[in-house]
């Protein structure tokens, strides 16, 4: 998942009532055009930060490192995480941009992201479960 879908994403959970569309072809310029309104700008620029800790908390509780990203980080990057992982973290952004201004949105969202967290790791456990089987049948 690129940068810049985690980020629209976010945004279309944050404001449900939008319509953010895009596309992978006109992913850059919708997010510059959303960076335009003063709506969603605070947001968006915030969500980088967002985005770090969802990571941090990805990587202390499934062990799956992913680099760091800044304000100079195209959105067309791609994060180095799984797509199931990768989308959840909007979930997380939410949580931490409504923190101050909705907590009970904020608490709702982060729970969500947590059950989901949970049963990336549940699946990544039988995966693993899975691999490890396997080589000892195989050897």
């Amino acid at each position: 998942m690129k940068i810049g879908e985690i980020k629209i994403e976010a945004l279309a959970l944050i404001f449900p009532s939008a319509e953010l569309e895009y596309d992978s072809d006109t992913l850059a310029d919708t997010l510059f055009a959303l960076k335009e309104n003063p709506s969603y700008a605070p947001y968006l620029t915030a969500s980088v930060g967002a985005i770090n800790r969802a990571l941090a908390v990805v990587f202390s509780r499934l062990g799956i490192e992913a680099s760091k990203i800044t304000h100079t980080t195209s959105a067309l990057c791609e994060l180095d995480i799984s797509e199931s992982v990768a989308q959840i973290i909007p979930y997380y952004v939410k949580a931490d941009l409504l923190q101050a201004e909705s907590p009970d949105e904020s608490k709702a969202a982060l729970e969500h992201f947590n059950s989901l967290l949970d049963r990336c790791s549940t699946e990544q456990s039988a995966l693993y479960e899975t691999r490890y089987s396997q080589e000892e049948i195989l050897s």
